[in-house]
């Protein structure tokens, strides 16, 4: 493939982007057959779920920590974000070893570990029809998301449950 151009073709009629030979270096182009054996593969769909959920997880835990505390204005939350934040670079053991991170983490690393495989499972099992594809990986991630989420928001409910924490009564309205 010398010289090429997003305007060559690749013999099919169809128009070939080069920098997919380069960014997915292991798969034919327009299609989902990887050259890589899935055992090869899948410690690398798992390591890629790893980084993603390592550089996701600290914001999406500063959030959470201040949405659960007691916060009144904008200023309070921004402030509670300040606190999060300088924990996160001044005492980065315990913020990586906390309850909240580390439940986060959990969340999103299952999550993003099952699309992968999942991706991984199709191209082996040589599903190509795209809306198939689709449809399969949405599911499972999204049964892998909800069930995780689920798992997170039980512990975080005990413990509140056992810190003692005021119980705000349901609104008559929200029933009916």
């Amino acid at each position: 493939m010398a010289a090429n151009n997003n305007n060559n073709n690749n013999g099919e009629g169809e128009k070939h982007f080069w920098a997919r030979d380069w960014e997915f270096g292991d798969s034919h182009f327009n299609s989902h057959e990887f050259v890589e054996d899935a055992k090869v593969r899948a410690p690398k769909e798992i390591g890629c779920a790893f980084a993603a959920s390592f550089l996701v997880s600290p914001l999406v835990s500063i959030i959470d920590k201040c949405i659960v505390k007691d916060i009144g204005t904008t200023s309070q939350l921004l402030k509670n974000m300040g606190v999060a934040a300088r924990e996160m670079i001044f005492q980065p053991k315990q913020f990586l070893t906390s309850k909240p991170f580390v439940l986060t983490f959990a969340v999103y690393f299952g999550t993003y570990a099952v699309a992968n495989l999942s991706e991984l499972a199709l191209d082996a099992n040589k599903v190509t029809d795209d809306e198939r594809r689709k449809q399969l990986k949405v599911s499972a991630a999204s049964v892998a998301n909800i069930s995780l989420l689920a798992w997170r928001d039980a512990i975080f409910a005990q413990d509140a449950a056992a810190s003692g924490a005021v119980k705000p009564k349901t609104p008559m309205r929200s029933l009916g």
